[in-house]
């Protein structure tokens, strides 16, 4: 007698079916399942697809979020098309244009892809691409290149997302970096038929494999037996497979291991672009957070907290007035500096340790500005002594841009020069970021949002600038006008074509050796350029082809001071000139001629006295 896995039924009665599990149908377990799902379709909710009674095969949600399903076709396209698009502009000759048209066609293709593309891109992350693609195709650098990325990145998040801010798309960025392979497995799997248009994972009955193989190999089955049974047929296919196997030969050659990495690694970085993470739960609580500080319910801060920020701020206060006074008597009103201290020492050792303190500054106000202390009832006391040391720090900004001013006009202008001033106006945003949060009861993750956007608007300005023209030009009009240290330059870095044209007026400067070693320097740059030409279109440059115009319009100049043949050696005479005042930190007036070695402070004034 076989075992019943049901409950016995009475005597008389038929017995009721059992479900898969052992389970009659008007069983408790499976009588609220079939009450939900009736509720469902009342509702007019579609059930998930799976057995008879409506279970999933595979439970949909989290595997097909990690996967991005559902994926579209289109958009299995695109990351085809972008990839095609990367091997010809980077593979073989890879260059500044080259990346330049990736990145402008990325964008549009992240465009075409999104849901409502161009209604919810953001349109300074679509300026910052257009105007490091330009920058690329000008004068390709690798803080363009890097920021081209990220940026790439943050307006495919911001596509899905547009009510994200800063904070959302840092959190968000490495996680969609991280589900890369992820998202091109989810590629992978919906194309092969095992995702249903909703993302859900279960195989179809008719995949594009079968609709599209069964075909061809009953095709190819006749094919053969046509071939087997006319001769000319035969000839025909013969010259149709010698005619493939060169295609093939060819193709194969094409391809390589290196390629097919490439291709493999733009794959990934096109599918984490098409379907980036923008579910994420750290992410929906950080955009539901507000930014204003509520006012607390607990009593105000005990008199020791209020005692030591006033004591505080007042000592800073004092501190940086006596700092200020000091350092106004040097850099404005001319003071002799004490024995054995250049302007060259005092200018650039202030220009580091002030910024540092403009950043202490910062933190330093956000931490007795946090919580309760807003409301303190004598916090406009203290309010007073924030604006106020806020304004000192403002002089101390002005203070140390006065110094590297001094310094660049001393040593001359480079791009880490650069990139200190940029800095020093980045902290200075910072610092009146968090004097507006204590005006406006404003929190930390507000201080966090703009500190972000003002980081990242300060590089994208720094990777547009052309600091290589502006450092010679400055550079140029120093050595014009007497002091010839900035040349020492030319000899500790490596100058992009873009600063070429800047030196052809030191081609008629007054002192021979210098002109002479001018004329060698940019005639030995001229016969490198057209020696070596760009190999393809995506090796283009901007700057390049402008600076090869320029010298080959200075070329009858070039000719007439000096003959190819003294290229080299007036060159070499040029750095050998110049190469002392590197990294030297001998205070001295640059005359030409010779220079004056008398002792004494090196001030501005004396400078320009001698010249």
């Amino acid at each position: 007698m076989s075992e019943n896995r049901g409950a016995e039924q009475p005597t008389g009665q038929p017995a009721q079916p059992a479900s898969d599990a052992g389970l009659p149908l008007d069983s408790p377990e499976l009588r609220g399942h079939h009450t939900c799902l009736q509720s469902d379709r009342a509702e007019g909710a579609q059930a998930p697809p799976g057995d008879k009674y409506g279970v999933p095969v595979i439970p949909p949600g989290f595997i097909a979020s990690l996967l991005g399903l559902p994926v579209r076709p289109w958009h299995t396209a695109v990351i085809i098309l972008l990839t095609i698009v990367a091997d010809v502009c980077l593979f073989n000759h890879p260059g500044g244009t080259g990346a330049a048209v990736l990145v402008l066609v990325t964008a549009i293709g992240l465009l075409a892809a999104a849901p409502d593309g161009w209604r919810t891109a953001s349109p300074p992350l679509l300026i910052a691409l257009i105007l490091l693609a330009a920058t690329m195709a000008w004068n390709c650098w690798w803080l363009a290149g890097l920021l081209a990325v990220t940026a790439a990145l943050a307006f495919a998040i911001k596509l899905h997302r547009p009510e994200w801010s800063a904070t959302e798309l840092v959190w968000a960025a490495p996680w969609t970096a991280a589900a890369a392979p992820l998202r091109l497995f989810g590629h992978l799997v919906a194309r092969l038929g095992y995702a249903a248009p909703s993302g859900e994972l279960r195989p179809r009955r008719h995949t594009p494999l079968r609709v599209f193989l069964i075909p061809l190999a009953v095709t190819v089955l006749f094919l053969l037996i046509f071939i087997a049974a006319n001769p000319v047929v035969e000839r025909i296919a013969d010259k149709v497979s010698d005619r493939l196997g060169e295609w093939l030969k060819d193709f194969f050659d094409f391809l390589s291991i290196a390629r097919l990495f490439s291709w493999l690694g733009w794959l990934l970085v096109f599918a984490a672009l098409i379907r980036p993470v923008v579910r994420s739960w750290f992410g929906d609580w950080l955009a539901r957070r507000g930014e204003g500080i509520e006012r607390p319910l607990e009593p105000a801060p005990e008199r020791g907290d209020f005692a030591a920020a006033a004591i505080t701020l007042l000592c800073v206060n004092v501190l940086f007035l006596l700092f200020n006074l000091l350092d106004t008597s040097y850099l404005y009103f001319k003071a002799a500096l004490p024995e054995g201290i250049s302007y060259s020492q005092y200018s650039h050792r202030g220009c580091e340790w002030l910024t540092i303190a403009l950043m202490l500054s910062t933190a330093v106000i956000g931490l007795i500005f946090r919580k309760r202390m807003n409301f303190h009832p004598r916090g406009r006391l203290l309010r007073l002594l924030a604006y106020l040391w806020a304004a000192q720090n403002a002089l101390l900004a002005v203070g140390a841009l006065g110094r590297l001013k001094l310094y660049i006009d001393y040593n001359g202008m480079t791009h880490l020069r650069i990139v200190a001033i940029y800095g020093i106006l980045l902290v200075a945003v910072g610092l009146g970021v968090v004097i507006w949060k204590v005006a406006r009861a404003r929190n930390f993750l507000w201080v966090v949002r703009r500190d972000l956007v003002a980081l990242w608007v300060t590089l994208i300005v720094l990777a547009v600038t052309p600091a290589d023209a502006i450092c010679w030009r400055y550079n140029v009009s120093q050595a014009m006008a007497g002091n010839i240290r900035p040349l020492a330059n030319l000899t500790v870095q490596h100058l992009s074509p873009e600063a070429y044209p800047a030196l052809i007026p030191l081609l008629r400067h007054k002192e021979k050796w210098l002109s002479d070693g001018i004329a060698g320097y940019l005639g030995l740059r001229l016969d490198e350029m057209q020696s070596t030409p760009p190999q393809a279109w995506t090796e283009w440059q901007g700057a390049r082809t402008w600076a090869l115009t320029r010298i080959e319009g200075a070329r009858s100049e070039i000719d007439r001071i000096l003959p190819r043949y003294g290229w080299q050696a007036a060159q070499d005479e040029l750095f050998r000139q110049v190469s002392p005042w590197v990294h030297s930190g001998v205070s001295e007036d640059y005359r030409v001629p010779p220079r004056d070695t008398d002792e004494g402070q090196d001030t501005p004034d004396r400078q320009r006295s001698s010249r």
